[in-house]
C-alpha cells in the first residue's frame, strides 16, 4: 500500500508558508492492516517556522487517487520551532 502525505502550512490571511510531502510504502499482513486501522499511524515531518499562528493542514492521497482524507488545525507557535 503506497500513499502520499501533504502537509501545507497556512498564514493567519491564508498564504501558503511551508509545506511538504511524504510517499509512504506498506508492506503489511491483512491483521496488521486492521490492527492500524483502529490505532492510526504516526509520519513525521519537520518545517522550520517562525512565531505565529497557523493552519496546519493533513492530505493523505492512495497511490491509485482513489481515496483522499484530510484534517486542518490551527496551531499556535511562540518560539522558533521545528514541527513534526
Amino acid at each position: 500500500m503506497t500513499s502520499r502525505w501533504r502537509r501545507p502550512f497556512f498564514d493567519e490571511n491564508g498564504n501558503f508558508v511551508i509545506g511538504g510531502e511524504k510517499i509512504v510504502e506498506m508492506r503489511l499482513l491483512d491483521s496488521t492492516l486492521e490492527k492500524l486501522g483502529r490505532s492510526g499511524i504516526n509520519v513525521k515531518s519537520s518545517f522550520d517556522v517562525k512565531p505565529g499562528s497557523y493552519l496546519v493542514r493533513l492530505v493523505v492521497r492512495d497511490a491509485e487517487g482513489e481515496l483522499m482524507a484530510a484534517k486542518n488545525g490551527r496551531r499556535s507557535y511562540s518560539v522558533l520551532s521545528s514541527l513534526y
